[in-house]
């Protein structure tokens, strides 16, 4: 077929008024072999042959009546006819970087089979390495693999002294827990770990791939994500912790709220059932008007807590229940001086403002920062009322924000959940900062000034830690509570992306942000 208009030939004007707007041809270099849409792409946008449009793409541009039309909620129609003639290696025609969700799509697609195919082949080949790597270590699960083997397999005991592991390497989790993993303890523990932490890759990647398409993630941004996230990803992925399992649930959960209510609710009750700390953003989604996913994720979660009751027998489980909460309210009372120095609030309040001793944890090599000497009741008790005002500033924020700043909104939950729980350690409970490095990210590269600076620290402040060769000062940092700095410094820098069509930039009109009030309200 010859491509439209002919060699060297304009086709027929266009002009088009939708909604007050001018569509006007722009002159195009004509392509060999084809009708092609937007950037190359067939069909894109509802553009080519079919609209009668020939020899270049249209062009929206204000109409007199003085009605806007954001090009980045348009991308099917923003592109000039003078980008179609520019090749990459492959001889496709390079698309150009997408200024919005809507036409990130568009950018993706663009960019060939051959290349997707490649980048495909090598997110595999880098998984199943990673997953192989992890395996070798794979400290948590061991845990998980060793309790399913002795207490489902030879009815030994779940919790404390009466599992016959020893402190710290205690289980941690509801019944539940590990009764779903029980089938991995059937096969050999490097088998096993294998396979649970390659699951854990796939979760993490589909769920990030989403929020990179609603914010308009382009390979730079990805790269700049990396960059804050990828430390916390690999080191939840060496521990073998269930974090990542959770926080993967938890996220899709907040991606699907709005068109799969029933399935959100779902997830995120069963994420709340495995760790507690989903529970979080139970009131963080009433405060986000999605009703309907907060109270079902609330039933789905008492009735997945309750659901082992079903074959182990309803006194046997509720006796099972409450040595874990027996167990876990001993370990919450230790404030920060459990094993690894927590980076939340309350940790680093306890490490500064008490005099606090290691000697008698696993590791008594950290050091002493204290430079206050308060009763550790009273610093817990300030950070129950700092704690509380903090979410409560957080519902009210969330709830005046618009729908379409739910990755931003969602990212300043993540940040708070880890400053705000009783205990988070850097080595596994900040994976859930993956989804706020990423939208920091895109705000740091669209906007710059202020949330590139504040991106910018937090970074030195993840990799200050780990590129370091002293052990006593990477004890040291830890202690101070650097990755909680660089959580604050997150949460500042992705405070700005409000809107899902262009983080950190100005809200445009757009289809998609049409969304009804009742629709929201779901």
């Amino acid at each position: 077929m010859q491509a439209v208009g002919g060699a060297g030939q304009a086709g027929p004007p266009a002009l088009a008024v939708e909604a007050g707007v001018e569509v006007e041809p722009a002159a195009s270099p004509a392509h060999d072999g084809g009708v092609e849409g937007v950037d190359g792409v067939p069909g894109a946008g509802g553009t080519g042959l079919e609209d009668g449009v020939g020899g270049g793409l249209p062009v929206r541009r204000a109409a007199p009546n003085g009605v806007e039309r954001c090009a980045a909620a348009e991308g099917e129609l923003s592109l000039a006819g003078r980008r179609a003639g520019r090749k990459d290696e492959q001889g496709e025609p390079k698309p150009r970087i997408p200024s919005s969700a809507q036409d990130s799509r568009v950018y993706w697609s663009a960019l060939g089979s051959t290349r997707r195919r490649r980048w495909l082949g090598l997110g595999v080949v880098a998984a199943l390495a990673a997953s192989g790597w992890a395996s070798t270590f794979a400290i948590d699960f061991s845990v998980y693999w060793t309790i399913c083997r002795s207490a489902i397999g030879d009815g030994g005991g779940l919790y404390g002294e009466a599992s016959r592991l020893p402190w710290p390497m205690w289980y941690r989790y509801p019944p539940l827990f590990a009764w779903l993993l029980w089938p991995l303890s059937l096969l050999p523990f490097r088998a096993a770990a294998f396979l649970w932490a390659l699951g854990k890759l796939v979760a993490l990647a589909a769920v990030l791939r989403e929020l990179g398409r609603r914010v308009g993630a382009t390979a730079p941004m990805w790269g700049l994500a990396a960059l804050a996230g990828l430390p916390w990803v690999l080191m939840e992925l060496r521990y073998g912790n269930a974090q990542g399992a959770v926080f993967a649930l938890t996220a899709a959960a907040l991606l699907g709220a709005g068109k799969r209510p029933r399935l959100a609710a779902a997830g995120l009750g069963l994420a709340a059932a495995l760790k507690v700390w989903p529970l979080f953003f139970v009131p963080y989604l009433a405060a986000r008007r999605r009703w309907a996913v907060a109270a079902g994720a609330t039933v789905w979660a008492a009735a997945l807590t309750l659901a082992p009751a079903a074959w182990t027998g309803w006194a046997a489980h509720a006796a099972a229940l409450g040595d874990w909460w027996a167990q876990e309210s001993a370990i919450a009372s230790r404030g920060g001086s459990i094993w690894f120095p927590s980076q939340s609030l309350l940790g680093v309040m306890t490490r500064h403002w008490t005099a606090l001793s290691w000697k008698d944890q696993p590791d008594p090599n950290y050091p002493l920062v204290n430079w206050l000497a308060l009763d550790p009741a009273w610093v817990r008790g300030l950070w129950l009322a700092l704690a509380a005002a903090g979410c409560l500033a957080l519902w009210r924020w969330a709830r005046r924000l618009p729908p379409e700043a739910e990755p931003s909104a969602a990212a300043a939950a993540l940040c708070a959940l880890a400053l705000l729980e009783p205990y988070a350690q850097r080595q596994t409970a900040l994976v859930v900062l993956a989804w706020p490095a990423l939208v920091a990210a895109a705000a740091a590269y669209r906007r710059g000034g202020r949330p590139r600076t504040l991106f910018a620290a937090a970074v030195a402040l993840v990799w200050l830690q780990p590129l370091t060769p002293s052990a006593w000062w990477q004890r040291v940092y830890e202690v101070w509570g650097l990755d909680a700095l660089a959580a604050v410094l997150l949460l500042a820098a992705s405070a700005g992306g409000f809107t899902m069509t262009g983080v950190g930039g100005s809200p445009c009109p757009n289809r998609s942000s049409s969304t009804s009030t009742a629709e929201h309200e779901r």
